[in-house]
């Protein structure tokens, strides 16, 4: 079975082709689903919208459920590029689990990291995050995992 990869699921999206075509008409214009007009506001100002959200669940476990050896690296990574990318993230730890094949409930620690990101953001680092996603399955030894953009979740396979 072949997989797209994460651009090309993302080029199928409406609102990445209008941003594509906006660009071509417009290369000095912001596209914002939210103007200063849209909202009351009277005293404050929209310094930036992001429309687009990117998280990332980072396990604890490996694919043969063994402890990953400094899984600390992995997630202060995913921070930092995520920082470099869009100037922030949120961090929450939490349980994840799944059915195992034996049909067991597998559970495990996890740690979603999430950045929000304008539209031109987004594109810019979207090969950058392949690569990110690429290096994160082979380095924890990950038959999967799961990226989530703009409510979407997809699991993700080398």
């Amino acid at each position: 079975m072949e997989f797209e990869s994460l651009k090309e699921i993302l080029m199928k999206d409406p609102r990445v082709q209008r941003l594509i075509a906006q660009q071509s008409s417009d290369k000095n214009k912001n596209s914002l689903i939210l103007q200063p007009g849209n909202l009351p506001l009277k005293q404050l100002k929209i310094a930036q919208v992001m429309p687009h959200s990117i998280r990332l669940i980072i396990p604890s476990k490996d694919c043969n459920s063994q402890p990953i050896p400094n899984t600390e690296k992995y997630q202060e990574m995913v921070k930092h590029r995520f920082s470099q990318w869009s100037g922030g993230y949120t961090d929450k730890s939490g349980e994840g689990g799944y059915c195992s094949q034996s049909g067991g409930l597998m559970r495990e620690n996890i740690t979603e990291v999430e950045t929000w990101m304008t539209e031109m953001q987004l594109l810019q680092h979207l090969d950058e995050l392949e690569g990110l996603m690429a290096f994160l399955l082979t380095e924890m030894n990950q038959e999967t995992l799961m990226l989530i953009v703009d409510h979407c979740a997809v699991l993700l396979a080398l």
